[in-house]
């Protein structure tokens, strides 16, 4: 029996026109999340994890730096001069975080000459982190040279940590 509002359909009918109304918009819902789902996964998530670029300041210098931070809680050091290191780091809160890295000392002809202990402290605010501590100087010979303060300011260049 036609319905007063469509002459010349039945009930059934428009039931059915409406349920694929309803299918097509359930599946238009789905594709969108699946979508947004993808795009915030490609966004940096909290905590350090990614590339920064920055630099350290020690009491008589400061140096060009790149720290990858993984999921794993390995973190990746290069450096302007050449020093490359590698570490562990943790989350202390939900905005710092600590590392510790051993950053191997090398000349500008690739002789190692020394490592560097470094232990660091860091608070991160947004797409950047500043960071402090003492790390622990030794020669080539593994005698201990004495302690270096140190700060590290970054910023994320990348949600993506490069390979140490």
């Amino acid at each position: 029996m036609p319905h007063p509002s469509e002459p010349g359909k039945s009930r059934p009918a428009r039931r059915h026109r409406h349920a694929a109304r309803l299918g097509v918009a359930a599946l238009c819902t789905a594709a969108a999340l699946v979508l947004t789902a993808g795009a915030v996964s490609a966004r940096p998530g909290p905590g350090p994890i990614g590339t920064w670029s920055g630099t350290v300041f020690r009491t008589d210098a400061s140096e060009r730096n790149e720290l990858s931070f993984h999921a794993d809680g390995r973190v990746c050091l290069r450096t302007e001069g050449g020093g490359r290191g590698t570490g562990t780091w943790r989350a202390t809160s939900p905005t710092s975080f600590g590392y510790q890295v051993d950053e191997q000392l090398l000349d500008g002809s690739g002789t190692y000459f020394g490592h560097v202990l470094i232990d660091q402290a860091a608070r991160q605010r947004g797409p950047g982190f500043a960071s402090s501590g003492v790390s622990q100087v030794y020669g080539a010979d593994g005698g201990y040279l004495g302690p270096a303060e140190a700060r590290v300011v970054a910023r994320r260049t990348s949600a993506v940590p490069f390979s140490c």
